[in-house]
């Protein structure tokens, strides 16, 4: 019972100090987890979602969010991803997102701390030591400042990455069945942000290159068996991403630098100094407005106390740290853009991995007792370096780094002194954990929120929005506003509890056109002037009643919109007169809210324009499928309130018909002369069966390998003496035994 509780209570511990840590960020800013992407697109998105999901909806395509609707083609919500599926649930299920923000963060933050502890475990570390490592990176800069309070999705599929690199060392190492690191993997994979990808890739890089430096080719073979089968789920996830880039505004993949959320290598090295803030272009601002690229406060200040000796000799078996921080580093401080990835800064996580997995393994060599009065000068140099750099960078901060150098300069001290005297006692990690703890601490009183990211200040109770909302914006509703001029007034909370952006309006009921698109649909996007975050110019009222092509009717018409929504301020938009059919139907301070006078014909379908003189009996409409009853006409282009995502196909009676993009890409179905009987439109993702395919392909590799493995380890267990000396052995790696400190 003793030795099992010893192997539980660390990562309870992990669990309790990371839960407490999370409530820090609310000190400075009780919103720090709705920021930006966070109150636009991620939180409002897994409500919605979550409500779909719950109603017995799997959201693979939403027309009722336009340009941000093909949720399969965005990727990053994780559809494919169980956990991400119930985070959604757990989400809709909380309808004050503040508390939703901290609760689903919290939970992640701890899923990859222990993922984290678990990886540092592997590599030799004792428990205290991957405790620190295991609750410095989900605090590290940008995991912290970026991923958490805003890109959720860096989150999410960053706090998998641990335990698929973790568990495939144990896999190759012929200690766990590959069944494990598969699925590990596939949450990695199916989290939908492609740097979750690439941080599992450069896993099955680092540990084939470290087995192979040893020539244990057995884990070679077994390392790459397990990166392959979760390479096979990729197509799941995006595929469809990739096949409908042609529609969307990310059709022209490119490499390219325009030096944006570029940091350099020196930003990169200055990792102990709390109150370094990188001069790197970012959004907002030239410079960067937080410490993003901190990583732990004793990583540099305590390496000339290092035995290095043995710590050469620790790192010969822990060669896939080095190998994986090295080309974390090299991806940090990359171009600005590279096909799907975007602003190195967003890899800084994975050079932030290894590398606190890296210093565990050194700290654990214990302490170099000679010259130490040298040691204590380098040690400080190396502190005052830091502090001098922050402020050249940015002096108008000199008493903050005033003060970062002397908390950092005292715990540095304090850790050495407990090094020194208690090396066998718990002492040091303890101190180091309490010095996370001041950091973070420190760091929120300092740099309280994110003001690279937008600060969207929308009402956070999806109940009381609802009441007061959906009953004013009744139906399909446009909304002509901009996010910028809202920013620059002198209340912007006023104006957004009547205007929001990204998926807020549909999280609290109401069918926007507006939503908040990571893809975007171009021909639409361009012809409202629509932004990512639903934001749209002062043009779009103005187009909205206007056909956007010749023979076509409106476009208010063509998206069927019941409602269209102005904000008053905005410039040009008081000259655009209100069209026949359409009415005042409430003014505010805010906004002037617009009504249809007459209800639009098929209720419960999308049909926006057909020919003259065709007979639709029946239209019924569901996000994937459209089924209408045509009782003859003169046959032409039936047009349907849904953008023309590539993955349509329709059939009248059977037989298919042509379907294209019409004007402002909506759907359009050429039908036949006289056309009678069922037309069936239906969506599914492009190579929807090859990508379900492919990762049943993963799935069934991983069972057979798992499969193969099972009698090779009963062999290894009854000969484990005369197999622990075959160079291909399918046994653990031999360890570096934890050195005793010299005196």
């Amino acid at each position: 019972m003793g030795l099992r509780w010893s192997r539980i209570a660390p990562p309870l511990g992990v669990t309790a100090l990371v839960v407490v840590m999370a409530l820090v960020p609310l000190l400075g800013d009780r919103r720090f987890y709705l920021t930006d992407d966070s109150a636009a697109q991620f939180l409002p998105s897994w409500f919605h979602l979550g409500e779909l999901l719950r109603s017995g909806q799997f959201p693979l395509l939403d027309p009722t969010l336009w340009a941000g609707g093909n949720i399969a083609a965005e990727a990053l919500f994780g559809i494919w991803n169980p956990v991400l599926l119930a985070a959604m649930v757990l989400v809709s299920t909380m309808p004050d997102l503040v508390v939703a923000s901290l609760v689903v963060k919290t939970l992640f933050l701890v899923l990859l701390a222990l993922g984290v502890y678990g990886l540092a475990r592997e590599y030799e570390v004792p428990p205290g030591l991957s405790a620190v490592a295991a609750v410095t990176v989900p605090f590290a800069g940008v995991t912290l400042y970026f991923d958490t309070a805003s890109w959720s999705s860096g989150l999410t599929a960053f706090a998998f990455v641990p335990w698929y690199w973790w568990t495939l060392r144990r896999s190759a190492r012929g200690e766990l069945t590959p069944i494990v690191p598969f699925l590990a993997g596939y949450l990695a994979m199916t989290a939908g942000n492609p740097y979750g990808a690439l941080g599992a890739c450069l896993a099955v890089v680092a540990l084939a290159v470290e087995f192979g430096l040893v020539r244990r080719w057995a884990a070679v073979r077994r390392t790459v068996l397990g990166g392959l089968a979760v390479a096979l789920v990729a197509p799941l996830t995006y595929l469809p991403l990739v096949l409908t880039q042609s529609v969307t505004y990310r059709s022209d993949s490119k490499i390219g630098n325009g030096g944006l959320m570029v940091p350099g290598l020196g930003d990169l090295l200055n990792m102990s100094t709390p109150s370094f803030v990188a001069w790197v272009d970012a959004f907002e601002e030239p410079y960067l407005t937080v410490p993003a690229t901190y990583i732990a406060w004793y990583a540099l200040p305590l390496l000339p106390w290092l035995r290095h000796a043995a710590v050469g000799r620790a790192l010969r078996p822990a060669a896939g740290l080095v190998v994986y921080a090295l080309i974390g580093l090299a991806f940090s401080v990359g171009p600005e853009e590279a096909w799907m990835f975007r602003w190195p800064l967003r890899v800084v996580p994975y050079f932030v991995l290894p590398v606190a997995v890296l210093v565990a393994v050194a700290l654990a060599q214990g302490i170099g007792r000679d010259r130490p009065a040298r040691r204590m000068a380098a040690s400080a140099f190396i502190v005052l370096a830091g502090a001098y750099l922050a402020s050249a960078g940015r002096p108008e901060f000199w008493r903050v780094h005033g003060a970062s150098m002397v908390m950092v300069a005292g715990m540095t001290a304090v850790a050495v002194a407990a090094w020194w005297w208690l090396p066998r006692r718990p002492a040091l990690p303890a101190v180091l954990l309490a010095g996370c703890v001041t950091v973070l601490v420190f760091q929120i009183a300092a740099f309280p929120r994110n003001h690279n990211l937008n600060d969207y200040r929308f009402p956070t109770s999806i109940t009381e929005a609802r009441a007061e909302l959906v009953p004013r914006y009744p139906g399909t509703v446009l909304v002509v506003a901009n996010n910028g001029a809202i920013a620059q007034s002198a209340d912007p909370g006023a104006l957004s509890s009547e205007l929001m952006f990204g998926n807020m309006l549909q999280a609290v009921g109401v069918q926007a056109v507006n939503s908040y698109y990571g893809m975007g649909f171009k021909a639409f996007t361009d012809l409202v002037c629509m932004e990512f975050n639903g934001s749209v110019c002062p043009k779009a009222l103005e187009r909205a009643w206007r056909p956007p092509a010749p023979e076509s009717p409106p476009l208010a018409d063509l998206l069927r919109l019941d409602t269209v929504v102005v904000q008053n301020s905005l410039p040009e938009v008081a000259a655009v007169p209100v069209p026949p059919g359409w009415r005042v139907g409430e003014r505010t301070q805010a906004v002037t809210v617009l009504r249809r006078v007459a209800p639009l014909p098929h209720p419960q379908g999308r049909l926006s324009d057909a020919p003259a003189g065709t007979v639709v009996v029946d239209d019924v409409s569901t996000p994937r499928e459209e089924r209408l009853r045509l009782d003859g006409g003169p046959g032409g282009p039936l047009t349907f309130a849904r953008l023309a995502w590539p993955g349509y196909t329709a059939e009248l009676n059977g037989t298919a018909v042509p379907v294209r993009q019409g004007p402002a890409g909506v759907l359009t179905v050429d039908t036949p002369q006289g056309a009678t009987g069922d037309l069936v439109l239906a969506w599914s993702p492009p190579a929807f069966g090859a990508g379900v395919a492919c990762a049943l392909l993963g799935a069934a590799l991983a069972l057979a390998h798992s499969a193969a493995r099972v009698p090779r380890r009963r062999s290894r267990h009854a000969g484990a003496a005369s197999s622990s000396t075959d160079p291909s052995s399918t046994g653990p790696l031999p360890t570096v035994p934890e050195p005793v400190p010299s005196r």
